[in-house]
Protein backbone atom coordinates (compact mmCIF):
# COMPACT_ATOMS: atom_id res chain seq x y z
CA UNK A 1 0.00 0.00 0.00
CA UNK A 2 1.59 3.23 -0.97
CA UNK A 3 0.16 6.87 0.10
CA UNK A 4 0.41 9.78 -1.84
CA UNK A 5 0.36 13.31 -0.89
CA UNK A 6 0.73 16.63 -3.20
CA UNK A 7 0.03 19.99 -2.84
CA UNK A 8 0.00 21.96 -6.10
CA UNK A 9 -2.23 24.92 -6.85
CA UNK A 10 -4.36 24.95 -9.75
CA UNK A 11 -7.84 25.81 -11.61
CA UNK A 12 -8.73 22.45 -11.79
CA UNK A 13 -10.04 21.92 -7.94
CA UNK A 14 -12.94 24.65 -9.26
CA UNK A 15 -13.32 23.19 -12.39
CA UNK A 16 -14.39 19.96 -10.97
CA UNK A 17 -16.34 21.28 -8.42
CA UNK A 18 -18.23 23.72 -10.91
CA UNK A 19 -18.85 20.71 -13.38
CA UNK A 20 -20.05 17.98 -10.14
CA UNK A 21 -22.12 20.28 -8.60
CA UNK A 22 -23.85 21.39 -12.09
CA UNK A 23 -24.00 17.56 -12.84
CA UNK A 24 -26.00 16.88 -9.00
CA UNK A 25 -28.34 19.49 -9.63
CA UNK A 26 -28.97 18.23 -13.38
CA UNK A 27 -29.71 14.87 -12.54
CA UNK A 28 -31.20 15.90 -8.71
CA UNK A 29 -28.79 13.00 -7.06
CA UNK A 30 -29.67 15.10 -3.79
CA UNK A 31 -32.23 16.89 -1.95
CA UNK A 32 -32.12 19.71 0.50
CA UNK A 33 -32.19 18.01 4.11
CA UNK A 34 -31.21 14.48 2.72
CA UNK A 35 -28.33 12.12 4.11
CA UNK A 36 -26.03 10.13 1.95
CA UNK A 37 -24.20 7.07 2.43
CA UNK A 38 -20.49 7.54 0.94
CA UNK A 39 -18.82 4.50 -0.26
CA UNK A 40 -15.37 5.15 0.83
CA UNK A 41 -12.46 3.12 -0.12
CA UNK A 42 -9.79 5.93 -0.13
CA UNK A 43 -8.55 5.51 -2.81
CA UNK A 44 -8.36 8.51 -5.56
CA UNK A 45 -11.90 8.79 -6.77
CA UNK A 46 -13.81 8.04 -3.52
CA UNK A 47 -11.18 10.28 -1.83
CA UNK A 48 -12.32 12.93 -4.65
CA UNK A 49 -15.79 12.94 -3.43
CA UNK A 50 -15.33 13.16 -0.18
CA UNK A 51 -13.87 16.36 -0.34
CA UNK A 52 -16.19 17.76 -2.78
CA UNK A 53 -19.43 16.56 -0.27
CA UNK A 54 -17.47 18.61 2.29
CA UNK A 55 -17.56 21.97 -0.16
CA UNK A 56 -20.91 21.03 -1.49
CA UNK A 57 -23.10 19.92 1.52
CA UNK A 58 -23.68 23.42 3.10
CA UNK A 59 -24.16 24.86 -0.26
CA UNK A 60 -26.77 22.07 -1.35
CA UNK A 61 -28.37 21.78 2.34
CA UNK A 62 -27.45 18.05 2.79
CA UNK A 63 -25.33 15.59 5.36
CA UNK A 64 -23.35 12.77 4.69
CA UNK A 65 -21.91 9.28 6.27
CA UNK A 66 -19.55 7.48 5.15
CA UNK A 67 -18.92 3.72 5.07
CA UNK A 68 -16.06 1.21 4.35
CA UNK A 69 -16.06 -2.20 3.10
CA UNK A 70 -12.79 -4.21 4.27
CA UNK A 71 -12.17 -7.16 2.22
CA UNK A 72 -9.89 -9.20 4.45
CA UNK A 73 -7.85 -9.98 1.41
CA UNK A 74 -4.53 -7.87 1.32
CA UNK A 75 -3.87 -8.38 5.44
CA UNK A 76 -2.35 -5.37 7.20
CA UNK A 77 -2.73 -3.28 4.38
CA UNK A 78 -6.68 -3.66 4.57
CA UNK A 79 -6.64 -2.70 7.97
CA UNK A 80 -4.57 0.14 7.24
CA UNK A 81 -7.21 1.40 4.86
CA UNK A 82 -9.75 0.81 7.03
CA UNK A 83 -7.96 2.91 9.88
CA UNK A 84 -7.43 5.41 7.25
CA UNK A 85 -10.91 5.91 6.02
CA UNK A 86 -12.08 5.54 10.12
CA UNK A 87 -9.60 8.54 11.28
CA UNK A 88 -10.25 11.09 8.20
CA UNK A 89 -13.97 10.48 9.37
CA UNK A 90 -13.41 11.51 12.64
CA UNK A 91 -11.24 14.04 12.08
CA UNK A 92 -13.84 16.12 9.95
CA UNK A 93 -16.88 15.08 12.44
CA UNK A 94 -18.69 12.75 9.87
CA UNK A 95 -20.53 9.02 11.18
CA UNK A 96 -18.33 5.88 10.22
CA UNK A 97 -20.14 2.88 9.20
CA UNK A 98 -17.27 -0.13 9.11
CA UNK A 99 -18.01 -3.97 7.60
CA UNK A 100 -15.78 -6.82 7.31
CA UNK A 101 -16.30 -10.11 5.04
CA UNK A 102 -14.00 -12.33 4.96
CA UNK A 103 -13.96 -12.65 0.64
CA UNK A 104 -10.90 -15.50 0.48
CA UNK A 105 -13.19 -17.65 2.64
CA UNK A 106 -16.75 -17.14 2.16
CA UNK A 107 -16.49 -17.10 -1.81
CA UNK A 108 -20.26 -18.50 -3.33
CA UNK A 109 -20.21 -21.27 -5.23
CA UNK A 110 -21.09 -20.01 -9.09
CA UNK A 111 -19.72 -16.44 -8.96
CA UNK A 112 -16.36 -14.72 -9.31
CA UNK A 113 -14.52 -12.74 -6.48
CA UNK A 114 -15.83 -9.96 -8.60
CA UNK A 115 -19.19 -10.76 -8.47
CA UNK A 116 -19.61 -11.11 -5.44
CA UNK A 117 -17.55 -8.06 -3.86
CA UNK A 118 -19.76 -6.20 -5.96
CA UNK A 119 -23.20 -8.28 -4.71
CA UNK A 120 -22.08 -8.02 -0.81
CA UNK A 121 -21.14 -4.37 -0.87
CA UNK A 122 -23.68 -3.15 -2.50
CA UNK A 123 -26.32 -5.46 0.02
CA UNK A 124 -24.23 -3.71 2.78
CA UNK A 125 -24.24 -0.32 1.85
CA UNK A 126 -28.59 -0.88 1.64
CA UNK A 127 -28.31 -2.12 5.14
CA UNK A 128 -26.58 0.86 6.69
CA UNK A 129 -28.34 2.82 4.66
CA UNK A 130 -31.55 1.97 6.19
CA UNK A 131 -30.28 1.53 9.58
CA UNK A 132 -29.04 5.23 9.95
CA UNK A 133 -32.05 7.21 7.66
CA UNK A 134 -29.95 7.55 4.25
CA UNK A 135 -32.18 8.57 1.66
CA UNK A 136 -28.89 8.26 -1.26
CA UNK A 137 -26.21 6.25 -1.32
CA UNK A 138 -23.02 7.50 -3.34
CA UNK A 139 -20.60 5.87 -5.23
CA UNK A 140 -17.61 7.24 -7.17
CA UNK A 141 -17.48 6.08 -10.66
CA UNK A 142 -16.28 8.51 -12.53
CA UNK A 143 -16.17 8.73 -16.53
CA UNK A 144 -13.73 6.09 -17.26
CA UNK A 145 -15.15 3.42 -15.10
CA UNK A 146 -18.24 4.08 -17.65
CA UNK A 147 -16.22 3.33 -20.52
CA UNK A 148 -14.69 0.06 -19.58
CA UNK A 149 -18.14 -1.19 -18.03
CA UNK A 150 -19.81 -0.05 -21.79
CA UNK A 151 -16.82 -2.24 -23.33
CA UNK A 152 -16.95 -5.18 -20.62
CA UNK A 153 -20.54 -5.70 -20.95
CA UNK A 154 -19.71 -5.65 -25.28
CA UNK A 155 -17.24 -8.22 -25.14
CA UNK A 156 -19.70 -10.40 -22.40
CA UNK A 157 -22.54 -9.86 -25.46
CA UNK A 158 -25.08 -7.45 -23.73
CA UNK A 159 -28.39 -5.69 -24.83
CA UNK A 160 -29.52 -2.22 -25.12
CA UNK A 161 -29.41 -2.57 -20.90
CA UNK A 162 -26.09 -3.22 -20.70
CA UNK A 163 -24.84 -0.75 -23.51
CA UNK A 164 -26.80 1.99 -21.85
CA UNK A 165 -23.89 1.90 -18.74
CA UNK A 166 -23.96 2.96 -15.71
CA UNK A 167 -27.18 5.90 -14.85
CA UNK A 168 -26.55 9.02 -12.68
CA UNK A 169 -29.00 7.30 -10.29
CA UNK A 170 -30.73 4.37 -10.05
CA UNK A 171 -32.95 4.04 -7.01
CA UNK A 172 -31.09 5.09 -4.09
CA UNK A 173 -27.71 4.64 -5.89
CA UNK A 174 -26.34 8.11 -7.24
CA UNK A 175 -23.11 8.61 -8.87
CA UNK A 176 -21.95 12.56 -8.87
CA UNK A 177 -18.54 11.44 -10.44
CA UNK A 178 -20.04 10.08 -13.99
CA UNK A 179 -18.70 13.74 -15.70
CA UNK A 180 -15.16 13.54 -14.26
CA UNK A 181 -12.52 11.50 -15.47
CA UNK A 182 -9.68 9.64 -13.47
CA UNK A 183 -6.87 12.22 -14.53
CA UNK A 184 -9.33 15.09 -13.51
CA UNK A 185 -9.98 13.27 -10.00
CA UNK A 186 -6.21 12.67 -10.46
CA UNK A 187 -5.63 16.41 -10.76
CA UNK A 188 -7.98 17.44 -8.48
CA UNK A 189 -6.29 16.06 -5.09
CA UNK A 190 -3.24 17.45 -6.30
CA UNK A 191 -4.58 20.61 -6.61
CA UNK A 192 -6.28 20.40 -3.38
CA UNK A 193 -3.67 18.66 -1.43
CA UNK A 194 -5.24 15.62 -0.40
CA UNK A 195 -3.97 12.52 0.93
CA UNK A 196 -5.16 9.27 -0.55
CA UNK A 197 -4.56 5.63 -0.74
CA UNK A 198 -3.94 3.14 -3.59
CA UNK A 199 -4.50 -0.40 -3.88
CA UNK A 200 -2.18 -2.53 -5.50
CA UNK A 201 -4.89 -5.21 -6.18
CA UNK A 202 -6.46 -2.74 -8.21
CA UNK A 203 -3.47 -3.89 -10.93
CA UNK A 204 -4.15 -7.41 -10.74
CA UNK A 205 -4.66 -8.47 -14.55
CA UNK A 206 -6.40 -11.28 -12.85
CA UNK A 207 -10.02 -9.47 -12.33
CA UNK A 208 -12.17 -8.59 -15.72
CA UNK A 209 -12.07 -5.03 -15.04
CA UNK A 210 -8.38 -4.85 -14.55
CA UNK A 211 -7.53 -6.72 -17.10
CA UNK A 212 -9.77 -4.15 -19.37
CA UNK A 213 -8.38 -0.99 -17.66
CA UNK A 214 -4.97 -1.63 -17.97
CA UNK A 215 -4.13 -3.94 -21.01
CA UNK A 216 -6.81 -3.73 -23.23
CA UNK A 217 -8.18 -0.09 -23.13
CA UNK A 218 -4.63 1.63 -23.49
CA UNK A 219 -3.83 -0.97 -26.64
CA UNK A 220 -7.64 -0.07 -27.77
CA UNK A 221 -6.83 3.84 -27.09
CA UNK A 222 -3.17 3.72 -29.14
CA UNK A 223 -5.15 2.70 -32.25
CA UNK A 224 -8.59 4.87 -31.68
CA UNK A 225 -7.77 7.86 -29.86
CA UNK A 226 -11.36 8.49 -29.47
CA UNK A 227 -12.49 5.00 -28.42
CA UNK A 228 -13.52 6.44 -24.99
CA UNK A 229 -16.08 9.25 -26.24
CA UNK A 230 -17.14 6.84 -28.57
CA UNK A 231 -18.26 4.47 -25.73
CA UNK A 232 -19.88 6.91 -24.01
CA UNK A 233 -21.64 8.43 -27.08
CA UNK A 234 -22.89 4.65 -27.65
CA UNK A 235 -24.25 3.94 -23.91
CA UNK A 236 -25.81 7.67 -24.69
CA UNK A 237 -27.50 6.28 -27.58
CA UNK A 238 -28.33 3.20 -26.25
CA UNK A 239 -30.29 5.00 -23.13
CA UNK A 240 -32.20 6.98 -25.61
CA UNK A 241 -33.42 3.46 -27.09
CA UNK A 242 -34.50 2.20 -23.66
CA UNK A 243 -36.25 4.66 -22.51
CA UNK A 244 -37.97 4.64 -25.86
CA UNK A 245 -38.91 0.98 -25.48
CA UNK A 246 -39.81 1.36 -22.01
CA UNK A 247 -42.44 4.15 -23.36
CA UNK A 248 -43.57 1.81 -26.02
CA UNK A 249 -43.80 -0.92 -23.86
CA UNK A 250 -45.67 0.54 -21.07
CA UNK A 251 -48.12 2.86 -23.24
CA UNK A 252 -48.61 1.00 -26.38
CA UNK A 253 -48.82 -2.40 -25.37
CA UNK A 254 -49.62 -1.82 -21.55
CA UNK A 255 -46.82 -4.09 -20.14
CA UNK A 256 -46.10 -2.39 -16.75
CA UNK A 257 -46.40 -4.91 -13.97
CA UNK A 258 -48.07 -5.48 -11.09
CA UNK A 259 -47.24 -5.78 -7.19
CA UNK A 260 -48.02 -9.21 -5.68
CA UNK A 261 -46.85 -9.00 -2.26
CA UNK A 262 -42.90 -9.05 -2.57
CA UNK A 263 -43.26 -10.95 -6.12
CA UNK A 264 -43.35 -8.92 -9.98
CA UNK A 265 -46.37 -10.23 -11.89
CA UNK A 266 -46.16 -8.85 -15.88
CA UNK A 267 -49.67 -10.01 -17.75
CA UNK A 268 -48.77 -11.25 -21.42
CA UNK A 269 -50.23 -8.34 -23.66
CA UNK A 270 -49.92 -7.98 -27.03
CA UNK A 271 -46.08 -7.60 -25.82
CA UNK A 272 -45.45 -11.21 -25.24
CA UNK A 273 -45.96 -11.40 -29.06
CA UNK A 274 -43.36 -8.87 -30.14
CA UNK A 275 -39.72 -10.81 -30.31
CA UNK A 276 -38.16 -7.32 -29.25
CA UNK A 277 -40.26 -6.17 -26.97
CA UNK A 278 -40.81 -9.38 -25.05
CA UNK A 279 -36.77 -9.38 -24.36
CA UNK A 280 -36.51 -5.76 -23.50
CA UNK A 281 -39.74 -5.99 -21.27
CA UNK A 282 -37.79 -8.75 -19.67
CA UNK A 283 -34.26 -7.27 -19.32
CA UNK A 284 -36.27 -4.70 -17.72
CA UNK A 285 -38.14 -6.60 -14.91
CA UNK A 286 -34.56 -7.68 -13.77
CA UNK A 287 -32.87 -4.97 -13.42
CA UNK A 288 -35.96 -3.52 -11.22
CA UNK A 289 -36.02 -6.98 -9.35
CA UNK A 290 -32.20 -6.59 -8.35
CA UNK A 291 -30.39 -8.06 -11.58
CA UNK A 292 -28.80 -4.97 -13.21
CA UNK A 293 -27.00 -6.81 -15.19
CA UNK A 294 -28.06 -9.98 -17.38
CA UNK A 295 -26.72 -10.88 -21.28
CA UNK A 296 -28.65 -11.29 -24.47
CA UNK A 297 -27.83 -14.81 -24.03
CA UNK A 298 -29.31 -15.06 -20.97
CA UNK A 299 -32.74 -13.05 -22.42
CA UNK A 300 -32.53 -15.54 -25.32
CA UNK A 301 -32.98 -18.68 -23.17
CA UNK A 302 -35.34 -17.17 -20.74
CA UNK A 303 -37.68 -16.37 -24.31
CA UNK A 304 -37.10 -20.07 -25.71
CA UNK A 305 -38.31 -21.54 -22.40
CA UNK A 306 -41.23 -18.72 -21.98
CA UNK A 307 -42.26 -19.87 -25.91
CA UNK A 308 -41.91 -23.55 -24.97
CA UNK A 309 -45.93 -25.38 -24.72
CA UNK A 310 -45.88 -25.44 -21.17
CA UNK A 311 -48.15 -23.96 -18.39
CA UNK A 312 -45.53 -23.63 -15.81
CA UNK A 313 -41.94 -23.26 -16.62
CA UNK A 314 -38.94 -22.31 -14.46
CA UNK A 315 -37.73 -18.77 -16.83
CA UNK A 316 -34.21 -17.97 -15.04
CA UNK A 317 -33.10 -18.88 -11.17
CA UNK A 318 -30.21 -17.85 -9.46
CA UNK A 319 -29.17 -17.52 -5.87
CA UNK A 320 -31.12 -13.92 -5.74
CA UNK A 321 -34.19 -14.24 -7.84
CA UNK A 322 -36.40 -16.55 -9.90
CA UNK A 323 -38.06 -15.85 -12.79
CA UNK A 324 -41.28 -18.62 -13.40
CA UNK A 325 -43.93 -18.79 -16.27
CA UNK A 326 -47.52 -19.38 -14.57
CA UNK A 327 -51.47 -19.19 -15.62
CA UNK A 328 -53.17 -16.23 -14.05
CA UNK A 329 -56.24 -15.66 -15.07
CA UNK A 330 -56.29 -18.04 -18.02
CA UNK A 331 -53.70 -16.43 -19.16
CA UNK A 332 -49.62 -16.60 -19.41
CA UNK A 333 -47.54 -14.28 -16.79
CA UNK A 334 -44.11 -14.35 -16.14
CA UNK A 335 -43.66 -14.08 -12.19
CA UNK A 336 -40.21 -12.61 -10.33
CA UNK A 337 -39.75 -12.97 -6.84
CA UNK A 338 -36.75 -12.70 -4.23
CA UNK A 339 -35.05 -15.85 -3.83
CA UNK A 340 -35.13 -16.47 0.13
CA UNK A 341 -33.87 -19.67 2.29
CA UNK A 342 -37.13 -22.11 2.50
CA UNK A 343 -37.57 -21.38 6.03
CA UNK A 344 -37.33 -18.05 5.53
CA UNK A 345 -40.36 -18.29 2.76
CA UNK A 346 -42.18 -20.43 5.17
CA UNK A 347 -41.97 -18.12 7.84
CA UNK A 348 -42.99 -14.78 6.41
CA UNK A 349 -46.76 -16.60 5.07
CA UNK A 350 -50.05 -15.57 6.00
CA UNK A 351 -52.65 -17.20 8.87
CA UNK A 352 -56.07 -16.39 9.46
CA UNK A 353 -58.20 -17.51 12.16
CA UNK A 354 -62.19 -19.16 12.02
CA UNK A 355 -64.58 -19.50 14.39
CA UNK A 356 -65.82 -23.05 14.42
CA UNK A 357 -69.09 -22.53 15.54
CA UNK A 358 -69.56 -19.88 13.04
CA UNK A 359 -69.83 -21.84 9.41
CA UNK A 360 -70.05 -21.53 6.81
CA UNK A 361 -67.37 -19.00 6.43
CA UNK A 362 -65.80 -17.68 3.54
CA UNK A 363 -62.00 -16.95 3.96
CA UNK A 364 -59.84 -14.98 0.74
CA UNK A 365 -56.26 -15.80 0.97
CA UNK A 366 -54.35 -13.40 -1.47
CA UNK A 367 -51.37 -15.29 -1.12
CA UNK A 368 -52.43 -18.45 -2.40
CA UNK A 369 -54.81 -16.90 -5.09
CA UNK A 370 -57.90 -18.31 -3.69
CA UNK A 371 -61.09 -18.14 -1.73
CA UNK A 372 -61.72 -21.00 0.28
CA UNK A 373 -65.20 -21.65 1.68
CA UNK A 374 -65.44 -23.82 4.91
CA UNK A 375 -69.11 -25.36 5.92
CA UNK A 376 -70.70 -28.26 7.76
CA UNK A 377 -71.20 -31.62 5.98
CA UNK A 378 -72.15 -34.97 6.22
CA UNK A 379 -70.72 -38.63 5.85
CA UNK A 380 -73.31 -38.88 3.04
CA UNK A 381 -71.97 -36.18 0.89
CA UNK A 382 -68.21 -37.05 1.47
CA UNK A 383 -69.04 -41.01 0.48
CA UNK A 384 -70.92 -39.58 -2.47
CA UNK A 385 -68.03 -36.86 -3.64
CA UNK A 386 -64.89 -38.35 -5.23
CA UNK A 387 -61.78 -37.13 -5.22
CA UNK A 388 -61.17 -33.24 -6.00
CA UNK A 389 -58.53 -31.43 -6.34
CA UNK A 390 -61.08 -28.28 -5.28
CA UNK A 391 -62.33 -30.11 -1.75
CA UNK A 392 -61.37 -31.53 1.02
CA UNK A 393 -63.50 -32.94 4.11
CA UNK A 394 -62.01 -33.47 7.70
CA UNK A 395 -63.45 -34.42 10.47
CA UNK A 396 -63.88 -32.92 13.80
CA UNK A 397 -64.32 -33.67 16.91
CA UNK A 398 -65.00 -30.04 18.76
CA UNK A 399 -67.67 -28.12 18.08
CA UNK A 400 -65.63 -25.03 19.04
CA UNK A 401 -61.86 -26.10 17.71
CA UNK A 402 -59.90 -23.42 16.83
CA UNK A 403 -59.46 -23.27 12.90
CA UNK A 404 -56.70 -21.64 11.53
CA UNK A 405 -55.99 -21.37 7.41
CA UNK A 406 -52.31 -20.75 7.02
CA UNK A 407 -49.36 -21.17 5.27
CA UNK A 408 -46.34 -23.60 6.19
CA UNK A 409 -43.99 -23.11 8.85
CA UNK A 410 -40.39 -24.27 9.51
CA UNK A 411 -41.08 -28.03 11.24
CA UNK A 412 -44.54 -28.63 10.14
CA UNK A 413 -45.54 -32.39 9.94
CA UNK A 414 -48.56 -33.92 8.84
CA UNK A 415 -49.74 -37.79 10.67
CA UNK A 416 -49.96 -40.28 8.54
CA UNK A 417 -51.24 -43.94 9.74
CA UNK A 418 -47.93 -44.49 11.28
CA UNK A 419 -45.85 -42.17 12.11
CA UNK A 420 -45.19 -38.43 10.28
CA UNK A 421 -44.41 -36.88 7.48
CA UNK A 422 -42.74 -33.64 7.13
CA UNK A 423 -44.74 -31.13 4.92
CA UNK A 424 -41.66 -29.65 3.60
CA UNK A 425 -40.82 -33.59 2.49
CA UNK A 426 -44.36 -33.54 0.75
CA UNK A 427 -43.59 -30.75 -1.34
CA UNK A 428 -40.37 -31.49 -2.57
CA UNK A 429 -41.69 -34.76 -3.52
CA UNK A 430 -43.61 -32.55 -5.20
CA UNK A 431 -41.10 -30.86 -7.40
CA UNK A 432 -42.32 -27.37 -5.90
CA UNK A 433 -41.17 -24.40 -6.70
CA UNK A 434 -40.37 -21.49 -3.77
CA UNK A 435 -43.21 -19.59 -4.87
CA UNK A 436 -45.68 -22.27 -4.55
CA UNK A 437 -44.39 -23.71 -1.23
CA UNK A 438 -44.90 -20.22 -0.03
CA UNK A 439 -48.45 -19.83 -0.65
CA UNK A 440 -50.14 -23.44 -0.60
CA UNK A 441 -52.89 -23.66 2.49
CA UNK A 442 -52.55 -25.76 5.48
CA UNK A 443 -55.70 -26.39 7.57
CA UNK A 444 -54.75 -26.67 11.56
CA UNK A 445 -57.37 -27.59 14.06
CA UNK A 446 -55.94 -26.72 17.34
CA UNK A 447 -52.99 -26.42 16.94
CA UNK A 448 -52.75 -30.01 14.85
CA UNK A 449 -52.33 -29.88 10.94
CA UNK A 450 -55.76 -31.78 9.71
CA UNK A 451 -55.57 -30.97 5.95
CA UNK A 452 -52.37 -30.23 3.26
CA UNK A 453 -54.28 -28.15 0.36
CA UNK A 454 -51.94 -27.85 -2.72
CA UNK A 455 -54.56 -28.74 -4.51
CA UNK A 456 -56.25 -25.63 -4.04
CA UNK A 457 -53.19 -23.77 -5.79
CA UNK A 458 -53.29 -26.58 -8.59
CA UNK A 459 -50.35 -28.30 -7.34
CA UNK A 460 -50.68 -30.97 -6.28
CA UNK A 461 -53.04 -33.74 -4.22
CA UNK A 462 -55.01 -32.95 -0.84
CA UNK A 463 -53.87 -34.90 1.75
CA UNK A 464 -55.94 -35.04 5.09
CA UNK A 465 -53.98 -36.07 8.26
CA UNK A 466 -54.87 -39.59 10.19
CA UNK A 467 -57.36 -38.79 12.61
CA UNK A 468 -58.92 -36.31 11.18
CA UNK A 469 -60.33 -38.49 7.99
CA UNK A 470 -63.84 -38.37 8.09
CA UNK A 471 -65.33 -42.42 8.32
CA UNK A 472 -69.38 -43.10 9.20
CA UNK A 473 -68.84 -42.84 12.75
CA UNK A 474 -67.41 -39.31 12.52
CA UNK A 475 -68.88 -36.89 14.98
CA UNK A 476 -68.57 -33.62 12.75
CA UNK A 477 -67.51 -33.41 8.84
CA UNK A 478 -66.36 -30.63 7.33
CA UNK A 479 -66.05 -28.96 3.88
CA UNK A 480 -63.26 -26.91 2.69
CA UNK A 481 -63.94 -25.73 -1.13
CA UNK A 482 -62.10 -23.51 -3.35
CA UNK A 483 -64.62 -21.02 -4.21
CA UNK A 484 -63.78 -19.70 -7.99
CA UNK A 485 -60.88 -19.97 -10.11
CA UNK A 486 -57.06 -19.58 -8.65
CA UNK A 487 -54.80 -17.27 -9.94
CA UNK A 488 -52.24 -19.98 -10.67
CA UNK A 489 -54.66 -21.69 -12.92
Amino acid sequence: MIRHSYLMGADIGDIVFERVRAFIEAHRLIAPGERVLLALSAGKDSMTLFDLFLRLRDEIGFSFNVFHLNHMVRGADADADEAFVRELAQRNGIAFHGARFDFANELSRGESFEEQARRVRYALLDERARANGCARIATAHNRDDQAETVLMRILAGTGVHGLAGMAPARGAIIRPLLDVDAREAYEYLRARGIEWREDESNRDLRYRRNYIRHALLPEIRSRFPDADAALLSLAAVAREYRDMADELAAGRYGAAARREGDATVLPCGAWCGNPALFRHVIASALRAAGKPYVTAGIIGEIERRFRAPRANQVLYRDARIAMVKRLRDGAAAVIITPQKKEDDCAAAGYSVVIDAARLPARIALPAAGCEVLLRDASYEEFAAAGASSERAYVAIDDAHAELVLRSRRPGDRIALERGSKKIKDLMIENKLDNDAKRVIPLLVVDGHIAAYLPGFTGRGTNRVAAGFRVSPTSARVMALEREGPSRFF
